[in-house]
């Protein structure tokens, strides 16, 4: 809840009732870049550019997807093992490229390019456009087995390298974690918060090698899970920034079994480590849960594979989470320009002027109600101030000339002065027409909202309540 302070016409306060609401799209962002994934997958197929005469439509389709299958089989097979007269072949055909110096994935690297940025804001903020290598990436992993322990963990870095969707790239952290340890399912939590007061959220929770992204994502959305810093396994990795290892879970006082009472899922190894960003700040804690090797605790040659493969990922997470910020800002700014323009363009007519404000406000903060109080027209109008300091009795308290002034003073000066005329409340997103109403000294005393609106039009402050009850038991008035 924020008071109104310009354009200063009249005075008013706005009252934001907390909720959830399904997140709406500006229309002007959303533009599917067709031709962009055209041309990407024309580029990532070579049977574009090797098309024999006498193919069929079908046998080149055939090939096509067999390259596309065996991406990374057939990359190391051009270094390996291909004799260099079809290297040759292939590059007098492709226009003289290096086919052997060059990867398939450079072409298509998710750097912050303009490009990607314009993909990502054409996304849907549920289901955010993956980028052709999170697709594929848990599409066929046989070729891994074929690879050796070093290999293994490069192919698995570049696997997260250039992955900006934090949502892929944690899932990909986990099944990745889990095949370099052989883990049978694991857990990520990011850290939230002020400084003050930071928690770990679950971003993905108990996911296996075999568990797929949409319905980890959904998992994890629909059972929110928050741990404050310093309680259970995780919390305590995250306040202390150390690892914790545990061979036996239940007899671990730290260990919180109501997971396993819900799921059936009996845990009985733990590894959890802390996951720090390139300034040495813990982020995220990572967990893996169980061996599937039959081993009986996770080594100490697990834990520095674990520990090499987090220190990537830590810097992964955070280029992520900069771009996702910067995405969402370049939103709000453009809600804002839109919000703008409607108020503007309507000077005319007070009700629809309002209601353009609350249905924006609405969509910006994704909340369930809005409500606008106006002050009384006759305490806002321009001159006002000026007749008040003409009169000494009615002069407003100041703090630079009184030592002594409370919110309780302000309040009661702002009673004696003027109080709310006129009501707008807009209610759920279905709703597009506001309620207005002209309230009575009794409606005022009686309403919560009023109230809050009354304290915020008196001193001025914005307030985010958390509990409305326990707010109304403390206030100074």
């Amino acid at each position: 809840l924020a008071p109104i302070l310009d354009p200063p016409p009249v005075g008013a306060s706005v009252s934001v009732c907390s909720g959830t609401a399904v997140a709406a799209e500006d229309p002007n962002l959303l533009s599917p870049n067709n031709s962009q994934r055209s041309s990407m997958s024309q580029s990532q197929s070579p049977t574009h550019h090797l098309q024999p005469p006498g193919c069929s439509p079908e046998e080149l389709d055939e090939v096509g997807t067999f390259f596309d299958d065996h991406a990374a089989a057939i990359e190391r097979w051009f270094r390996e093992r291909a004799p260099p007269e079809v290297i040759a072949k292939l590059q007098s055909i492709t226009g003289g490229g290096d086919v052997c110096k060059s990867t398939p994935r450079s072409p298509h690297r998710a750097s912050v390019t303009s490009d990607l940025f314009q993909q990502w804001l054409a996304s849907s903020p549920v289901k955010k456009c993956r980028s052709p290598t999170s697709r594929a990436s848990f599409s066929n992993r046989s070729h891994l087995a074929d690879l050796d322990e070093g290999d293994l963990f490069m192919e698995l870095i570049r696997d997260v390298a250039n992955e900006l969707d934090i949502d892929v790239l944690c899932h990909k952290i986990l099944v990745n974690v889990s095949l370099l340890t052989h883990a049978d399912r694991g857990s990520l939590f990011l850290v939230k918060g002020p400084p003050s007061g930071k928690y770990l959220v679950a971003k993905l929770f108990d996911v296996t090698q075999n568990t797929p992204l949409d319905e980890a994502v959904r998992r994890a959305k629909q059972d929110e899970l928050i741990i404050p810093f310093g309680v259970g396994i995780a919390g305590t990795v995250a306040q202390t920034n150390e690892t914790i290892n545990i061979k036996e879970a239940y007899k671990d006082p730290r260990f919180n079994s109501e997971v396993d009472q819900k799921t059936g899922y009996k845990t009985h190894l733990i590894l959890s480590m802390p996951i720090c960003n390139y300034e040495g700040q813990v982020i995220g804690v990572a967990q893996i849960i169980n061996k599937t090797n039959g081993s009986s605790e996770f080594t100490e040659r697990d834990v520095e594979i674990f520990r090499r493969y987090l220190t990537f990922c830590g810097i992964g997470i955070q280029n992520a989470q900069l771009f996702e910020m910067s995405v969402q800002e370049y939103r709000r700014n453009q809600i804002l320009l839109n919000l703008a323009r409607n108020i503007f363009a309507e000077q005319n007519n007070l009700e629809c002027l309002v209601t353009k404000i609350m249905t924006e406000a609405r969509e910006l903060l994704k909340c369930e109600r809005c409500a606008v109080f106006l002050l009384d027209l006759d305490c806002c109008e321009a001159n006002h101030l000026e007749r008040m300091l003409d009169r000494p009795e009615h002069q407003p308290l100041s703090r630079r000339t009184s030592h002594n002034v409370d919110v309780e003073d302000l309040v009661q000066q702002q009673k004696s002065t003027g109080r709310f005329t006129m009501i707008f409340e807009l209610g759920s997103s279905s709703s597009s027409a506001a309620n207005i109403s002209r309230p009575s000294v009794n409606d005022l005393n009686s309403s919560t909202l009023a109230q809050i609106a009354e304290y915020v039009a008196s001193t001025g402050e914005t307030l985010n309540i958390n509990d409305v009850n326990e707010w109304l038991k403390d206030k100074p008035i």
